[in-house]
C-alpha cells in the first residue's frame, strides 16, 4: 500500500506541476492575445488615418489638376498649335533644303556644260 500511496502522491504532484504549467501557459497566451489585439487595434487606427490621408491627397491632386487645367487651358492649346506649326516648318525647311541641293546640282552641271562650251568656242576662235 505504501508503494501505491507513494505513486499516487508522485502522480498528484505531477498533476499539480502540470496544472501550474498549464495556468502559466494559459496566462501567457492570454497576455499575448491581449497584446496582439491591442496592437491590431492600433494598426487599424493607423490604417484608417493613412486611408484618410490618401483620400485627402487624392482630393488635393484632383483640385491642383483642375486649377492647372483651368489656368493653362488656353496656353496649352496655343502650345499645341505652336508645336504643330514648328513641325510643319521643319518639314518645309527640309523640303526646301532638298530643292536647294537639287538646284545646286543643276547649277554645277550647267556650269560644267558652260565651261565645256566656252572651251569649244575658244578652240574654234583660235583657228581664225
Amino acid at each position: 500500500m505504501e508503494f501505491t500511496s507513494k505513486i499516487e502522491k508522485q502522480l498528484h504532484e505531477k498533476i499539480e506541476d502540470f496544472s501550474e504549467y498549464d495556468r502559466q501557459i494559459t496566462s501567457q497566451i492570454s497576455t499575448e492575445t491581449r497584446n496582439i489585439l491591442e496592437e491590431d487595434e492600433g494598426l487599424q487606427v493607423k490604417k484608417s488615418h493613412i486611408d484618410l490621408d490618401a483620400k485627402h491627397i487624392e482630393e488635393e491632386t484632383q483640385y491642383v489638376d483642375q486649377m492647372l487645367n483651368k489656368q493653362t487651358g488656353d496656353l496649352q492649346q496655343e502650345h499645341d498649335e505652336l508645336s504643330d506649326k514648328k513641325s510643319e516648318l521643319r518639314e518645309e525647311i527640309a523640303a526646301l533644303k532638298k530643292q536647294l541641293q537639287e538646284k545646286e546640282n543643276i547649277l554645277e552641271t550647267t556650269n560644267n556644260n558652260l565651261c565645256s562650251v566656252s572651251t569649244k568656242i575658244n578652240n574654234i576662235k583660235k583657228k581664225y
